[in-house]
């Protein structure tokens, strides 16, 4: 069936899922991937990093023994339909959305019931949030079957890398030739310095570990999604737009103080310097309070004032 397959992979129906999946004694290892063939992109999108990894245990096949030259392993797919009978079969794996990655070792004292099939460590639900790629799926493989196959990739693959990887650096060689002067300028790589400062201290890395959305969205009583929160309570999360909020307005704060240090290189008119160091002092002052507003919303006791509470300012006399 293998040779016959498309890609390597064996699409069972409810016969041939009962006879080469669950009947037992079972002389080899079977990986299943339980899906729907249509109207789900992600479940599409993780069938294509299925194939990957199929191709992968096809061209190296994983020993658990130095003895063994190869361990058998099939790899399946198994769609979700309206066939009454595949469908009792996703019920009684307890598989009620989609798509799961399940890995069923060889075991020849394995019961065939299907509700105790699969171990919990056997089987995952591949979210859409999480990193579902081949190598993450042969990862999950090699430890439920304790394999060791690396990614691989076909010819054309590599090539089409190749292809893509000198056409980036080709592209990047002309830019540098038709943009040396730009490069040259100082104000281009100040530029590029903040920005990299703002995206860098937004909290891009946790946003991406996390896959925060921009901000808290929910639906009003008229059904429109609205945005009901900009900050998230608390100090050990964020949502992704208000990190950017708070670095660009740090950064702006940041700049406000460098003009001011300089104020003399763009007014050399005395009056017109008083009258640029006061609009920045208070631009400084507005910004820092907004910034202030903005961090008792995460931490509400914060509170720094430069006069004492007022219960410090009496004696215990009066």
């Amino acid at each position: 069936m293998e040779a016959k397959a498309l890609h390597g992979i064996i699409e069972f129906n409810k016969e041939t899922y009962m006879k080469y999946v669950v009947k037992n004694p079972r002389p080899y290892d079977v990986v299943v991937l339980y899906s729907v063939p249509q109207n789900c992109d992600h479940c599409l999108d993780v069938i294509e990093e299925y194939k990957q990894a199929t191709y992968s245990f096809y061209r190296e096949r994983g020993n658990t023994h130095a003895s063994t030259s190869e361990k058998k392993i099939f790899f399946g797919l198994l769609y979700f339909t309206q066939d009454k009978p595949l469908q009792d079969i996703f019920k009684s794996h307890g598989f009620m959305t989609v798509p799961y990655l399940a890995v069923s070792a060889m075991d020849p004292k394995r019961d065939a019931k299907l509700d105790t099939f699969f171990a919990e460590t056997d089987k995952w639900l591949v979210g859409s949030t999480e990193v579902f790629d081949a190598q993450k799926q042969i990862d999950f493989i090699n430890n439920n079957l304790r394999t060791d196959v690396q990614l691989k990739f076909t010819f054309f693959q590599i090539l089409m890398k190749n292809i893509v990887g000198m056409s980036i650096i080709a592209c990047l060689g002309f830019i540098v030739k038709y943009s040396y002067n730009v490069l040259l300028n100082q104000w281009t790589w100040f530029a590029i310095a903040i920005a990299a400062w703002v995206i860098c201290t937004g909290g891009l890395v946790y946003s991406m570990l996390n896959s925060m959305p921009w901000f808290k969205f929910e639906r009003n009583e008229f059904g429109s999604i609205v945005i009901t929160e900009y900050f998230m309570r608390g100090q050990r999360g964020q949502w992704a737009g208000e990190g950017y909020i708070i670095s660009v307005l740090v950064t702006v704060i940041g700049l406000t103080y460098l003009f001011l240090c300089n104020v003399e290189k763009f007014a050399s008119d005395k009056g017109q310097q008083r009258m640029w160091v006061l609009f920045t002092l208070m631009a400084i002052w507005m910004m820092q309070h907004l910034l202030l507003i903005f961090y008792r919303i995460k931490s509400p006791w914060y509170n720094p004032q430069f006069a004492p509470p007022d219960y410090y300012q009496k004696g215990s006399l009066l």
